[in-house]
């Protein structure tokens, strides 16, 4: 599909669906259908039959000037998305869904007619833009349509297209966006059924949308790994050979390899120290083996001669991961090495903490060796484990709570990526956490204490997360990838609660995924799902949440080829 006009999944200022363009694009018209009975995206109405593979479509409209005129514009621009976007996967692939990829007209229809009530009760309660449309007033309104008196099946239609808009939250202007509707959570019957007390978990699924790319980013980090950690020893090995005093024998050099370096680029090494940018000294010192006041006092003269100072101080280490057929960098700075490490590390605690389901506090206790080599069972299937400490509920022999947590009795059974994940881990730090509050490529750390001890805390964790999209999103603008970028979620900043959360989402909404989410999450006793059961039996319940992981990492996580 061809979406010239709109760059989807972009901030405000990129929506670039004129007026006079078309509502369809042409890869969503059928063959031999007629682009000038396509409606402008700008009509007072738009006519939408031509997007009907029957011949004998009775005539679909929808009638813009009916919706209220302060919301108008959003729900035309929702409108855009519904007619030239797929269904979001994530309201696809669910039990008992009847959604398709591509709805038809009719199925439209009822969206339009959905949306103009969602519409109209927003404007009888002051609503003027979607933006400010939170939580409690997506409650408000299923218990209004609880309420109202029509059939289930209309009431789930009204509801249903106000997820649909959800669903299309991240391709739309931030203007234009909802959160997840509580429902969402908490189930259809809350709202439409007599008793509305809500009994799950209503902390927001990550989008979809936003969760695809930042897995995929994740996992590409994984493969940087070798690069990054590469380029940080080097950085190591450079900052050991700084002399505290000059060293007079690395004059000559030193000046040599300055006046060639500015010979080719015009300017000198250098980067950004507390927000300044400045000479690469402490690169230059252990490149030449002297200090960084010596390469200073050599610098100055430069200066002087008004030669500028440059951003690069490029490590000598090898480059070897790709992006699409091509390196994913022509090299690493000396300055950017220890940054690297910490996206490094985070990346692979967001593929634990997405992938296994772990609750944030015990993954961030993670030690070195939590997961041995894969246990071969003789079925043919390799599964890994994960082993920690829980601390929901924990207590000690004496009934007293055990705030250091105690040893988890059946461990967690992860897919290959976390094992690869936690062995990245293992390669770069130093002591027996996993995710250390002082690493050695950081000094200090972000957020307060929350407990005691020497792991990272979920301020810190959240922290880490947020940087690391801002990076990611920088490199994709640098280097023409923006179709690749993280957007923001419609509910708010990625923060580690939301991760285990997101997965149960999708693996809940999976055939048999109930039982997969109680093995995992530890909601059943060992006693239930102990060995007690037949070979068929055991194999088929222990290996449900690798299978439904694996459709979800297949359905979720696999990005669009490139154009």
């Amino acid at each position: 599909m061809t979406t010239s006009h709109a760059s989807v999944g972009q901030a405000d200022e990129t929506w670039h669906v004129r007026p006079e363009d078309p509502s369809a694009t042409a890869g969503r018209l059928p063959g031999g259908a007629d682009p000038d009975r396509v409606s402008r995206f700008g009509d007072r109405r738009w006519n939408y039959t031509v997007l009907s593979h029957r011949r004998a479509e009775s005539s679909k409209t929808v009638n813009w000037a009916a919706f209220p005129e302060t919301l108008r514009e959003s729900f035309r621009r929702a409108g855009w998305a519904l007619v030239n976007l797929p269904t979001p996967a994530a309201l696809l692939h669910r039990a008992a869904t009847a959604r398709v990829e591509w709805p038809a007209p009719g199925t439209m229809a009822q969206v339009f007619l959905g949306w103009r009530r969602f519409a109209t009760w927003l404007t009888d309660h002051s609503g003027t833009s979607l933006h400010e449309v939170d939580h409690d007033l997506l409650a408000d309104y299923a218990a209004h349509i609880g309420r109202r008196g029509c059939s289930i099946a209309i009431a789930q239609d009204d509801l249903n297209a106000v997820t649909l808009l959800w669903g299309f939250a991240p391709h739309l202007p931030a203007t234009d966006r909802i959160p997840m509707p509580a429902w969402e959570n908490e189930g259809l019957k809350h709202y439409l059924a007599t008793d509305t007390t809500p009994n799950e978990n209503t902390t927001a699924a990550i989008h979809p949308a936003v969760m695809s790319p930042l897995l995929i980013w994740s996992l590409r980090f994984l493969d940087f790994a070798d690069d990054i950690i590469a380029a940080w020893r080097e950085h190591q090995r450079l900052l050991a050979r700084i002399r505290e005093h000059p060293n007079p024998g690395a004059t000559a050099a030193l000046r040599a390899f300055l006046d060639k370096w500015i010979a080719e680029h015009g300017e000198m090494p250098g980067g950004i120290a507390r927000g300044r940018r400045g000479v690469a000294a402490q690169y230059l010192a252990g490149m030449f083996d002297t200090s960084d006041r010596h390469v200073k006092y050599e610098a100055t003269k430069y200066r002087e001669n008004n030669v500028p100072v440059g951003l690069d101080a490029p490590l000598s280490s090898p480059v070897n991961g790709m992006i699409h057929g091509q390196q994913w960098t022509s090299h690493i700075d000396f300055h950017d090495a220890p940054l690297l490490m910490t996206r490094l590390a985070t990346a692979a605690m967001i593929v634990i903490l997405y992938l296994s389901g772990v609750r944030p506090g015990e993954a961030l206790e993670l030690q070195v060796g939590c997961c041995p080599d894969p246990i071969d069972d003789g079925t043919g299937s390799i599964r890994y484990q994960l082993h920690g400490l829980f601390f929901k509920g924990a207590r000690t022999p004496d009934s007293t709570p055990a705030r250091g947590g105690i040893p988890r009795e059946m461990p967690w059974t992860v897919i290959p990526p976390v094992a690869e994940a936690v062995r990245v881990l293992e390669r770069i730090v130093v002591g027996p956490l996993l995710f250390p509050t002082n690493p050695p490529w950081i000094t200090g750390t972000c957020g307060r204490r929350q407990r005691t001890g020497d792991a990272m805390t979920t301020l810190a964790a959240n922290a880490r997360i947020a940087s690391f999209i801002a990076w990611v999103n920088d490199y994709v603008a640098s280097n023409g990838l923006n179709d690749e970028r993280i957007p923001d979620d419609p509910d708010g900043d990625i923060v580690v609660n939301r991760l285990r959360r997101t997965i149960a989402w999708h693996i809940g909404r999976r055939p048999g995924g109930r039982i997969a989410l109680a093995l995992q999450y530890g909601h059943l006793r060992t006693s239930v799902v102990g060995e007690g059961y037949s070979g068929r039996a055991r194999q088929g319940l222990r290996r449900v949440l690798d299978i439904e992981t694996a459709r979800a990492m297949a359905d979720y996580s696999t990005p669009s080829p490139r154009t």
